[in-house]
């Protein structure tokens, strides 16, 4: 769903390659959204010294997602610097994909319960 997204949006013209797994991965960023949402994660915050912190993984997921949204939207109007060569839309895809399949096992419940993880 990631690619088909990326090849719907991205137009007939680009002849960028997609090759990868970072829709896959989005998509499993978009599920841990839904089933972990009170998760942390660390996060590496450059400067004069590298410095780690803890942040929500909601707030950190949500941050990533409105990039590769931004991203995807200023793509539209031509490859820009930031986008040349990277298949936002196929993360964006993905990602929702992600979410709603995520949505969709929680739904489910004691029929999936089995296969959720004992922190939803």
């Amino acid at each position: 769903m990631a690619s088909l997204t990326h090849i719907m949006l991205a137009g007939a013209g680009d002849t960028t390659p997609s090759v990868g797994a970072s829709g896959a991965i989005a998509g499993d960023l978009g599920a841990d959204l839904i089933l972990f949402p009170h998760r942390q994660v660390h996060v590496l915050l450059p400067g004069l010294f590298f410095w780690t912190a803890r942040v929500s993984a909601l707030i950190m997921l949500g941050f990533w997602f409105l990039l590769q949204f931004l991203s995807g939207i200023a793509s539209l109007s031509g490859n820009t610097v930031q986008t040349d060569g990277v298949a936002v839309w196929a993360h964006i895809g993905g990602f929702v994909v992600g979410v709603v399949v995520a949505l969709w096992i929680r739904r489910a419940g004691t029929r999936w319960g089995a296969y959720l993880p004992r922190m939803c």
